[in-house]
């Protein structure tokens, strides 16, 4: 597969294509094992933000990829380690879409996706702890 193409978990390839800027090294799956995973978690992801959908795109017939861009940045935040709890990921997920969309994004208004996403996130990762014993 093209390093520039994704599978987004239903084994459909599009090219990545961003809203703006230029496709980073970092958004493409490598072939790897843990690959399986990440592509599980980011269809789950996509469907929370799909759901939550702030201004209604989704909803207007755009596609459903819509949030991919702001996905991938909310999945990076996720796996870094470096995001510890639901206001963190809040504060995470507001400037993701402040950069992305402009103003109107705050930690309190994403608050709401933020601990739906930590919930998932935590208990996710304690079941893939278990596995691993």
């Amino acid at each position: 597969m093209p390093p520039w193409h994704w599978t987004d978990g239903d084994d459909i390839q599009r090219p990545l294509m961003r809203r703006r800027g230029h496709v980073s090294a970092g958004d493409h799956m490598t072939g790897k094992a843990e690959d399986t995973d990440a592509v599980e978690d980011l269809a789950t992801l996509r469907g929370f933000l799909n759901a939550w959908d702030p201004y209604g795109l989704v909803v207007q017939g755009l596609p459903e990829d819509e949030w991919d861009r702001e996905r991938r940045e909310i999945y990076r935040a996720l796996t870094s380690g470096d995001t510890k709890s639901g206001e963190e990921l809040a504060d995470r997920i507001a400037a993701i879409f402040e950069k992305s969309l402009g103003s109107g994004f705050t930690p309190e208004n994403c608050s709401e996706i933020a601990h739906t996403i930590w919930s998932w996130w935590h208990d996710k990762q304690g079941e893939r702890g278990k596995g691993e014993q």
